[in-house]
């Protein structure tokens, strides 16, 4: 439905919503009980003894300045069973702004049956340049792995200066679940200091053993020439550890030291790590020798166990949240109104 002047959504309706879209002001004519039905925030709103009666005008206007329009208009047609007229498609910026309006009036159910057919038209958009937004839409919609997953890329490219600060002022300007941007530094320091760990770890000379603990030529050369061997590619390991490869040296300072100071992201940290080259003994019977297994290894369990910021409020939220749109039975449901999966898994 196209956002004009007036829009009726209840012709019969004993209320007037006054809203904000662009430069002008829109008016919703709805009904007071379908809206206290639908949201228990705005049960609360119109409550004529209630804490916001003093919002409520003379002649039934309410004010609702800081709403998107046309995401506002969704959730009252949904709430006035105007189904018809809902989109099956939603762009992605109107997704976000009806998940951030289902948080703000805790009404994520009355979008139950098109949720999720709204979110699976946006899979083809580049993950990358999202990403941050999927953060609000998968905590407003109970979806703990994309939450993870997003919060897991927000926190590889997040750029921060040497006090630990972000210094990137998108996300300053992004809608974010309430603590979430106060955990990711503390995400950020363990993940930097695992990987500084790792590298450091390698440049040991010796296993536990005693053996050199790169050269993995055993049985083929002398001991002297596998001890060269290893000297080789731990010197080179060394040597681009102190370079300039990195935006500070990561040697031989202690990886505490260096993941609180880091200031660039830890994908391109991981990237430089990954293209390091090492030097091994000239003979080809070391052509297999050095670190490269190990870290690619290390660096690969790093990333999959790499903590996401979520915390229990978090995840407690989540589950409030998919069992609001797990509900076997809702109003919705009970008039018969388009069946959707609850979730993507239901699907399978």
């Amino acid at each position: 439905m196209a956002l004009t002047s007036d829009i009726q959504i209840d012709t019969a309706g004993d209320l007037k919503l006054l809203v904000q879209h662009c430069e002008d002001w829109v008016t919703f004519q709805v009904s007071s009980k379908a809206m206290s039905l639908a949201s228990p925030v705005w049960r609360t709103m119109l409550d004529p003894n209630g804490p916001f009666r003093e919002s409520q005008s003379d002649n039934n206007e309410i004010t609702f300045p800081d709403d998107d329009a046309k995401a506002l208009l969704n959730l009252l047609l949904v709430a006035h069973l105007r189904f018809q007229d809902v989109p099956k498609e939603l762009t992605f910026e109107q997704l976000l702004n009806v998940c951030i309006l289902c948080d703000k009036y805790d009404c994520i159910t009355l979008v139950r049956p098109w949720i999720w057919r709204w979110q699976e038209r946006q899979i083809h958009l580049p993950w990358e340049i999202l990403s941050e937004e999927w953060l609000f839409i998968a905590w407003t919609t109970g979806d703990e792995a994309k939450f993870r997953r997003t919060a897991q890329s927000l926190i590889l490219h997040a750029n921060t200066d040497e006090s630990g600060a972000f210094n990137d002022a998108r996300l300053s300007e992004l809608v974010m679940p309430p603590g979430f941007i106060e955990g990711v530094p503390e995400a950020r320091r363990q993940t930097i200091a695992k990987l500084i760990e790792l590298i450091h770890s390698l440049v040991v000379r010796k296993g536990t053993d005693g053996e050199p603990l790169h050269c993995i030529a055993r049985d083929l050369v002398v001991a002297k020439d596998r001890e060269a061997c290893d000297d080789l590619s731990t010197n080179s390991l060394v040597s681009q550890l102190r370079g300039t490869s990195f935006q500070m040296p990561l040697w031989p300072s202690r990886p505490d030291e260096i993941a609180s100071r880091y200031p660039g992201p830890i994908n391109e940290l991981i990237d430089n790590l990954r293209k390091m080259k090492y030097t091994t003994h000239p003979d080809g019977r070391h052509s297999r020798c050095g670190f490269e297994t190990d870290l690619r290894m290390g660096v690969g369990k790093i990333e999959e166990e790499m903590p996401s910021g979520m915390n229990d409020s978090h995840r407690r939220h989540m589950a409030a949240q998919r069992s609001k749109l797990d509900q076997s039975l809702s109003f919705l449901g009970q008039l018969g109104s388009p069946r959707q999966p609850s979730s993507p898994e239901e699907k399978n």
